[in-house]
């Protein structure tokens, strides 16, 4: 794992701190840029950065609104554009 990743993650986590919730959140946003979300930086802000580094600086800084809600007694999350 490079540097950049390993200091997003770490962002990451202060603003979620369950590691079920991050993934499925990180994962969902993951999901959203590779179907051909637009990202939430200017492109001179996130040049050369993988698509999983721009989901993590997007949620670490708070660009995405992740959504929390319960059904049947178990949490779920999802990173809302």
């Amino acid at each position: 794992m490079e540097n950049l990743e390993a200091e997003l993650f770490a962002k990451v986590r202060d603003v979620i701190p369950g590691r079920f919730m991050m993934a499925n959140v990180v994962s969902r946003r993951l999901e959203q840029l590779i179907r051909g979300a637009e990202p939430k930086f200017d492109p001179k802000e996130i040049k050369g950065m993988s698509k999983l580094e721009i989901a993590l600086k997007e949620i670490a800084e708070g660009r995405i609104t992740v959504l929390a809600k319960k059904e049947d007694g178990e949490e779920a999350a999802e990173a809302a554009e």
